[in-house]
Order: structure tokens, then sequence, then C-alpha cells
């Protein structure tokens, strides 16, 4: 994936994140998640389904750091 083309991925991931906060769909829970995400080094985050339920995808450059990936498994 050349550096643009990850840029550009980061920013779309970025702005469909922001439409799920716009229209009201992201639950508190999801947000501390993403947040933690993004505070662990993701480049980008973003809920899948309504934002109450599913999942929530995350873009690395590099792979997650392991204590994060345990915490999010207690989850």
């Amino acid at each position: 994936v050349s550096a643009d083309n990850l840029s550009q991925l980061t920013h779309a991931i970025q702005l469909a994140y922001s439409c799920f906060k716009r229209w009201d769909l992201c639950h508190p829970a999801i947000e501390n998640e993403i947040s933690l995400l993004l505070n662990a080094g993701a480049l980008a985050a973003k809920p899948t389904g309504s934002g109450d339920g599913g999942y929530i995808m995350s873009l690395w450059d590099n792979p997650p750091p392991a204590d994060l990936l345990k915490k999010l498994q207690a989850v």
C-alpha cells in the first residue's frame, strides 16, 4: 500500500466515523473503545452496523500493541 493510498483510506474511515457520530449512532461504550484504539496508535477506527451493534474496524500501519489486544479480549 502506498503512503498516498493509506492516507486516503485513513481519511475515508475518519469521515465514515464522523457520520456515525453526527447521526448520533455511537453508544458511549463504542466511543470509548474507538478512543482506546486511536490512543494506542490506530490510524483510524469506525463502528460497523448501526453503531449499537456489530464490530469496530480499525486501521493500523503497524500491529497493535500486545497489551491492547489482551485488554480488548477481556471486554
